[in-house]
């Protein structure tokens, strides 16, 4: 009897402690399907299943649905649910879906094999999770299907050098908004095929040289909004369809000549702005580089004749390029004031060979006609041309000397008929004064014309 009793507890305790999940759909509770020792809902029973998509979105659930009714499904949203964990025999029995959209749940990790039976997967989409770490070979089984991955808002500290092996076919990465201080060398060699890659957003410091030296069809680079002190020589090289940079927002002091970083195309867009570059001319040269954009506001630009050369270059050049720059004079303290075109440079004309249609040779075409050397821009080392310190120019200078002098005369003249009008002493002691003044002059008049008379005679 005592065991009877014992047993019928225990299973009681047991049924309590079930996780149930609920969902209001056609307003009845979901029948809840026994896996294992576990209470898994069925993706048919929960659910919103149709033309091979599956709408399991936003229903609180705590793991990913048994694929019981939905195992023809192409398409699978998991997004605002509270899944903690993804594995390998829950995502076992959904082998062709092509999208998976688990964003906005609690992932913290994603072990190796998790993908080994999905072979069709193309989308993955894990964006404001929990994820700090990807793992080595995370999307292992995916090698030949992968074309975009989406891990964007999470807490990454850390890509292992070989998370990405093997995906051969991946075209576009989001990695932007996470916590990345740096990557290991060699982070992106098997994505021969990448073209977008977006690391905005994150803490990186430095990168190394060789980071992108498979990526021959990388096209646009987003690193705005990061960290970066310095941009290491040749870490374009070999990225010939590469025509969108992004760099702003960064700690730049410099950046390497367009030929140093491995540049030897021109680019549509450069975007530098933001940072803390003071020289002109390291900016210059890439004006032969970049056919469109040349961002480069919000930069302490020393006020020399390279920042004109360049304001005027960027005007020539026309459409985005007609952006209002300003240049910092330097005082005592810091660089802290912003003056436009504080003084003229003089560069002799030369001429130049038939332009073409590029922006480039538009350029040249209207350097010759505005008497201004733009040879001196295109090269890798612009010359030194003299430093202006001053703030203001000589002829200037004597503008502000003759009109305060004219101020000072007005306000003189002022004063002195003030006093004349309202002092009665001063009024007529200047009475006085032009009266003997006046007579003195009749008598010399007068005395003039009578010795005049006298020599007649």
């Amino acid at each position: 009897m005592m065991f009877f009793v014992t047993t019928l507890l225990t299973y009681a305790v047991g049924v309590r402690s079930l996780p149930l999940t609920t969902t209001h759909r056609s307003n009845t509770v979901s029948v809840l399907r026994l896996h294992g020792d576990q209470a898994i809902p069925t993706c048919s029973e929960i659910c919103d299943y149709s033309h091979s998509k599956a709408h399991c979105h936003d229903r609180n659930l705590f793991q990913i649905p048994h694929s019981t009714g939905c195992e023809g499904a192409i398409l699978l949203e998991l997004q605002g649910n509270k899944i903690i964990s993804i594995t390998s025999e829950q995502m076992s029995g959904y082998q062709q879906v092509s999208t998976l959209d688990i964003s906005g749940n609690y992932l913290s990790n994603i072990i190796p094999g998790t993908f080994d039976r999905n072979s069709n997967l193309k989308n993955i989409d894990v964006s404001n999770n929990d994820l700090t770490i990807l793992n080595s070979k995370m999307f292992k089984g995916t090698e030949h299907s992968l074309f975009q991955i989406e891990i964007q808002f999470n807490s990454i500290n850390l890509v292992t050098q070989d998370a990405f092996e093997g995906l051969e076919c991946v075209t576009n990465i989001y990695l932007s908004h996470n916590k990345l201080q740096n990557l290991l060398p060699g982070t992106f060699k098997d994505l021969i095929s990448l073209q977008y890659l977006d690391l905005s957003q994150n803490k990186l410091a430095k990168l190394p040289q060789n980071l992108f030296h498979n990526s021959t069809s990388l096209r646009k680079l987003y690193l705005h909004k990061n960290k970066l002190q310095q941009i290491p020589n040749r870490l374009f090289d070999g990225l010939e369809s590469l025509t969108d940079v992004r760099l702003s927002d960064n700690e730049l002091i410099s950046v390497p000549a367009p030929q140093e970083l491995g540049l030897f195309h021109q680019l549509w867009r450069m975007d530098l702005q933001n940072n803390k570059i003071h020289q002109s001319g390291v900016i210059l040269p890439f004006l032969a580089n970049v056919t469109e954009n040349l961002q480069v506001t919000g930069n302490p630009l020393l006020c020399d004749c390279n920042f004109q050369i360049l304001q005027v270059s960027l005007h020539f050049l026309g459409g985005s390029h007609a952006q209002p720059i300003q240049c910092m004079y330097h005082n005592e303290s810091n660089f802290t004031t912003s003056y436009t075109l504080p003084f003229d440079c003089y560069v002799t004309t030369q001429t130049h060979p038939t332009p073409s249609n590029n922006s480039t040779d538009k350029l040249l075409s209207a350097s010759t006609h505005d008497g201004s050397h733009f040879d001196d821009i295109m090269s890798a080392s612009p010359p030194e041309y003299p430093k202006c310190k001053g703030d203001v120019t000589p002829h200037y200078r004597i503008y502000v000397i003759v009109i305060c002098a004219l101020i000072i005369l007005i306000a003189g003249l002022i004063i002195f008929i003030c006093l004349i009008c309202f002092v009665p002493s001063i009024r007529s002691k200047f009475i006085l004064f032009v009266s003997r003044g006046t007579k003195e002059l009749r008598e010399q008049r007068q005395s003039g014309s009578d010795s005049s008379a006298e020599r007649k005679l």
